[in-house]
């Protein structure tokens, strides 16, 4: 991984004296706020020490498999393979900068649990603007997002409304990050929760559903055997969703018809559906998923839960962004009943070399112009 500047050691002579030569040493600061790799050189100074904190933030990058260079932060664990993660997802039009990610991301990285955390840019969002050349051969792309002169960067004003769904390629590209992260023994993938606001959380939805129709192969060894074959939702803990969206961006999102045809989504996922009190298309959107979730259906998932924010109409990314309102706290709370019923799933080796990035298929999910 590389680091923002290199730690160098600069020798310039101070003068030829009778007595021989002196030499001084000189440190040079790594350059930018992110710490991007291994420790820096120690230093007394400020800023050294500040490059040695920023270690619990790492700039990394990503790609989907549609040629989308994203980039995000990780929050590491010192837990390492007992860590469960999570993937923090901002609202439309927004970036993982705003609406106090940030803070939820250390909240959860310093609590009892040690999460390790990525929050990222959606493509065409903050700083996930760059695509390489593949990027224009997919049909998705060439329909939904106007090219510019300079086809080598993309932005989110430039995307056609029916292409909102096809950014769930983007949380797929995430996971995959973690998958990676897991088999570094660096967190236990095995227990991921999926955390979204707005737009976010309805992509994190879908993102969910898709992954109770993906399998994996785990325990493959070449000319040995075939492996074992694993079913990817059952990676996923629990979702926390905060103004979960059911037209978002003019959308149609099908979350009732998902919950009510999945039940695998209904009964083993837990979600906690989060809205304020005066927020009226959330809280609807809310009342509906979940009675869609949980009527008539005795076994839905005991955890989950709507939380009310009282005497507040802030839409759910803003949520965050009032610490009074304590939802930091709440969402731990709830990953911490729902980690302790699950218990600890032992890590395991997901082997992601032999289970490449694969495209999301939509046409499935109700997306009409989209495969």
């Amino acid at each position: 991984m590389r680091r923002n500047g290199n730690g160098r050691l600069v020798l310039a002579a101070a003068g030829l004296l009778a007595l021989g030569f002196s030499l001084a040493a000189v440190a040079q600061i790594p350059k930018g706020k992110e710490a991007q790799g291994k420790l820096q050189p120690k230093a007394d100074t400020p800023k050294a020490k500040a490059a040695v904190k920023d270690l619990s933030r790492l700039v990394v990058p990503m790609t989907t498999v549609d040629g989308v260079e994203l980039v995000g932060w990780f929050y590491p664990s010192s837990a390492g393979k007992d860590a469960p993660c999570a993937i923090l997802l901002h609202k439309f039009q927004s970036d993982r900068s705003k609406g106090n990610l940030d803070t939820l991301a250390r909240a959860l990285q310093g609590s009892q649990a040690k999460f390790a955390v990525l929050a990222f840019d959606f493509r065409g969002h903050g700083e996930s603007k760059s695509v390489n050349p593949n990027f224009w051969a997919v049909a998705a792309n060439k329909q939904h997002v106007i090219q510019r002169q300079d086809k080598t960067k993309i932005d989110v004003k430039d995307f056609r409304p029916g292409y909102l769904p096809w950014l769930v390629q983007d949380i797929a590209a995430a996971r995959k990050f973690l998958d990676v992260k897991n088999d570094d023994g660096a967190l236990n993938v095995n227990s991921l929760f999926i955390i979204g606001a707005q737009e976010g959380a309805s992509l994190g939805l879908l993102f969910t559903a898709t992954e109770w129709t993906r399998t994996y192969t785990t325990g493959f060894k070449a000319l040995q055997n075939v492996g074992t074959k694993h079913l990817a939702g059952e990676d996923i803990a629990g979702c926390v969703f905060l103004g979960l969206a059911q037209r978002p961006n003019n959308m149609n999102f099908e979350l009732n018809a998902w919950a009510k045809n999945n039940t695998l989504l209904r009964e083993k996922t837990p979600m906690l559906l989060v809205y304020g009190e005066l927020d009226k298309q959330s809280k609807q959107t809310a009342d509906n998923f979940y009675n869609a979730l949980t009527t008539g259906r005795e076994k839905a998932n005991k955890f989950t839960a709507k939380y009310e924010v009282k005497g507040t109409e802030l839409p759910g990314q803003a949520l965050l962004d009032q610490p009074s309102l304590g939802l930091a706290v709440k969402i731990q709370e709830f990953a911490d009943r729902v980690l302790t019923d699950r218990k600890a799933i032992p890590w395991a080796p997901g082997a992601h070399d032999e289970n490449p990035l694969q495209p999301i298929l939509l046409s499935r999910f109700g997306f009409r112009g989209l495969p």
